[in-house]
């Protein structure tokens, strides 16, 4: 994910230059701070955004930053992903990933069954078929 080293080092220069433009005293202290926290943050994500987010069980590295958002990005593949694109995916993570991955899909889709009656198997069927109609819809009219 080079853009968010992007942002981050961005983030670190607009700190960097701060300091350099603040009268000494306090702001500079906190600004000298700032700028050492902000690179052993980078130094941080840089060590984690760079692992392959499939090898550690997750299908992106925004799934890595919570709970939720592991739920959230892995249940959206469950519709857009075909299941030859899930087995790629697991082949990709490895054995360990593969099975966190693999384990994470069935519990997902079984809890949108037994929870809600959503057949996501069905629903990734008709967004693939709506989704390979697109070049033949009209979109200049609102009418069926």
């Amino acid at each position: 994910m080079p853009h968010v080293d992007d942002d981050i080092v961005a983030f670190a220069e607009v700190a960097h230059d701060a300091e350099r433009v603040v009268d000494d005293g306090i702001a500079t202290f906190v600004c000298k701070i700032l700028v050492r926290v902000v690179f052993a943050i980078f130094e941080i994500c840089k060590h984690v955004l760079t692992e392959d987010p499939l090898k550690k069980g997750y299908v992106s590295n925004y799934a890595r930053s919570s709970f939720a958002e592991d739920v959230a990005e892995t249940g959206g593949r469950l519709i857009n992903l075909t299941e030859a694109e899930w087995e790629q995916l697991y082949a990709r993570a490895g054995t360990d990933g593969g099975a966190k991955l693999r384990r994470k899909h069935d519990i997902l889709k079984k809890w949108l069954k037994d929870s809600y009656g959503v057949d996501s198997d069905r629903w990734s069927e008709i967004y693939h078929r709506r989704v390979s109609q697109l070049d033949s819809l009209d979109w200049e009219s609102l009418d069926d």
